[in-house]
């Protein structure tokens, strides 16, 4: 028990003017670990530096906290140590075990006595009750400058009883848990760390084995990085990998990581502390069962995050629950915010999560997680499409019940907006749907997709998943479906510029229709052939195509489909120079569209009608024309109609002698044109030069 007389004599331990011992001759504690090779976080150390407590403002305490195997301990022991001498009466350290394989934390008690020990008290005048402890380890430590760091801590109530009050000491924490607590009660100053960056990840492989290993397989030493995913205990297994294998070649290595990807095989071994599943168990073990159920839905993540609503689609929890449950793991370290509601984890904790679904009930529940996850993209996705192109021949997907979760959209900006944001993911559940064998999904998630990336000028991407559409199709055996994935490969093939195979799909296309008897689909399929045969320079052959199409069609039944044809007719008139004939069937076409609301058919009439007077030389009435199918473009998100309208307002604008006009049209056109058409653009530079206004900068 501490009384006065004792309590006098352990404050006769304050330390001497010179500040490295002990008045009493007693050694200063140095309880910090060997430093360990450390490469990177060169902005996370000049944070570190400006919590000394002889700057500014100074903090009691700073909280390192990040994902397992970030290098959380490692940043902390290799500041601390490089600080030392920053804290002359000392440094304590304790691993509070708050994540170990055995699940038993240290208790403060027991960090208190170790820590007293430390500081030279008895035995005896250890006291009994854990308040007085704390008492007598702050008061010891009022009048020193010292170091306490507090490594791999469970939660803040761990840790609270060990932080030092005096303004001359610092304790550094570190740990899973990000301790926002001790932030709001205590003042600590939390520093997040986030997987390496390339340069970063460079330096720690380079460190560990060696510049000239490196610089002499800069291929292999490259893939090992990306196969780390940027995570430190990764690169640091990975390369003690290539220093104690009997081929060291990195390229060996390379081959092992790639082989093994979407598991964590190539990061197991006998020793826990360098075992990537073990390491991530801990963190998982400390989960609810409703959250771990929800971290394991990782294994599902398509494109570059996730969002609250698709996971809580996935899980069958209430968008409230699931954001609930979401702060839970990203408190974990096991997924980040990537931005506001939207979620993401790295390769390998993805892969750890897919290992955990393995058989029986996970993976029972992780197929009707990826049912539920596919008819959330899938319903949004086709509500998304109604809005932007309400027009278009709608599908049926099944019905979504009440319990479906799914977006609604108030206007087609809305709409257009959701898919710029979720395309990724859209592409990417398209992949999921085919590789689980769900080919309706697949196909209808293709559909879906196909207004969005068609304005969007995401042509590769609309070819590719029609592509997989196709052999959905075809492994339904459905002729509609088959037909209509041949004539969308088709026009995405004359996109590319792909003139026959765009024909040979459009043929195919319309063999199907005609065994099915359908006259408005093979209308479409001559509209198409008339479309591929104009990008080929072939306008006598697409007038043949666009006539038939006119013949087909119930004229004046459907009002967007009349305007279709009568604009499709006229336009091709006007490409022969036949423009007075042009000029009546687009104005015809432009009432049917209006009639039946149609914008994406009105934004085509006024640029066709642009043309004719732009080649009458009613320059004046052109651009009225133009401006106008500009204004739908923007509205409807048809970024390459809006470009093509853009390169034939310059001209017009040139027409009329306004150079600065002319100049702002052309480059809004190449502003598209250089991202998505090269030839576009290259054509569009040739006429401005032709026309005296070369792009100079």
């Amino acid at each position: 028990m501490v009384t006065e007389k004792s309590f006098a004599k352990l404050r006769m331990a304050a330390p001497a003017p010179d500040g490295q011992r002990y008045a009493s001759g007693r050694p200063v504690p140095c309880q910090l670990p060997a430093d360990l090779p450390f490469a990177g976080r060169s902005d996370h150390l000049k944070t570190l530096n400006t919590l000394l407590p002889d700057r500014a403002s100074p903090r009691s305490a700073v909280v390192i906290t990040g994902t397992a195997g970030v290098g959380k301990s490692a940043l902390a022991i290799h500041w601390s140590r490089r600080s030392a001498s920053q804290f002359p009466d000392g440094q304590l350290y304790v691993n509070l075990r708050g994540f170990s394989p055995d699940g038993r934390p240290v208790e403060p008690d027991g960090a208190l006595r170790t820590f007293l020990d430390a500081l030279h008290v008895r035995a005896d005048d250890m006291p009994s009750e854990l308040q007085a402890r704390i008492g007598l380890y702050r008061s010891l430590l009022a009048d020193r400058r010292m170091l306490v760091l507090l490594d791999n801590a469970r939660d803040a109530e761990q840790v609270r009883p060990l932080l030092p009050a005096a303004d001359g000491c610092l304790a550094v924490v570190t740990s899973r848990d990000p301790m926002n607590g001790l932030a709001v009660t205590d003042g600590a100053h939390l520093l997040q760390l986030d997987l390496l960056d390339h340069d970063e990840a460079r330096e720690v492989l380079t460190q560990r084995i060696g510049e000239q290993r490196v610089d002499a397989e800069p291929d292999a030493a490259q893939a090992i990085i990306d196969e780390c995913s940027g995570l430190p205990l990764a690169l640091a297994i990975a390369a003690a990998r290539v220093c104690g294998h009997r081929n060291p070649s990195l390229a060996y290595l390379a081959d092992e990581l790639r082989s093994a990807r979407g598991t964590l095989e190539a990061f197991s071994g006998r020793d826990r502390a360098s075992d990537l599943r073990a390491i991530f168990s801990l963190s998982y073990r400390a989960l609810s069962a409703d959250a771990a159920r929800v971290f394991r839905l990782f294994q599902l993540q398509v494109g570059e995050s996730v969002s609250t609503a698709a996971l809580a689609a996935a899980a069958a929890f209430p968008l409230a629950e699931a954001r609930r449950l979401l702060d839970v793991l990203v408190d974990a370290n096991l997924v980040r915010e990537h931005e506001p509601a939207r979620y993401t984890t790295h390769d390998l904790l993805r892969a750890y999560a897919g290992e955990l679904v393995g058989d029986g009930d996970c993976a029972s529940e992780s197929d009707a997680a990826v049912r539920r996850l596919l008819d959330y993209h899938l319903h949004s996705a086709y509500a998304a499409d109604r809005q932007i192109y309400p027009h278009r021949l709608a599908i049926s997907p099944d019905e979504p019940t009440e319990e479906t979760a799914r977006e609604r959209f108030i206007d087609d900006g809305a709409a257009t907006a959701w898919f710029a944001k979720e395309i990724t993911t859209l592409l990417d559940a398209v992949e999921l749907a085919a590789s689980r064998g769900l080919d309706l999904h697949t196909w209808h998630l293709a559909w879906c997709l196909t207004t969005y990336l068609n304005r969007a000028g995401r042509w590769h991407e609309w070819f590719h998943v029609q592509t997989i559409a196709l052999a959905a199709a075809d492994r339904l055996g459905d002729l509609a479906r088959r037909a209509y994935s041949h004539r969308d490969l088709a026009q995405s093939a004359i996109r590319l510029r792909r003139y026959e195979q765009a024909r040979v799909q459009m043929r195919q296309a319309l063999s199907l229709y005609e065994q099915a008897g359908d006259v408005i689909e093979q209308a479409r399929c001559h509209g198409g052939m008339a479309w591929g045969e104009e990008q080929a320079g072939r306008f006598a052959e697409a007038l043949a195509h666009a006539q038939a199409k006119l013949m087909l069609i119930p004229f004046g039944e459907d009002a967007a489909q009349t305007g279709s044809a009568l604009n499709t007719v006229g336009w091709y008139h006007a490409l022969l120079g036949d423009h007075e004939p042009a000029l009546r069937l687009c104005r015809q076409g432009l009432q049917y569209f209006q009639t039946a609301g149609d914008l994406h058919g009105e934004a085509y009439t006024w640029e066709s009608l642009g043309y004719i007077e732009q080649h009458l030389r009613n320059y004046q009435t052109a651009i009225e024309h133009y401006r106008r199918a500009l204004t739908l473009c923007d509205k409807i998100g048809e970024r390459y109609l809006g470009a093509k309208v853009s390169a034939r307002l310059g001209e017009a604008y040139h027409a009329v002698g306004d150079a600065d006009g002319a100049r702002r049209a052309w480059r809004a056109a190449l502003d598209t044109f250089d991202e998505i058409d090269s030839r576009e653009a290259a054509a569009t530079r040739a006429t401005m030069a032709h026309q005296g206004h070369p792009l100079t900068s």
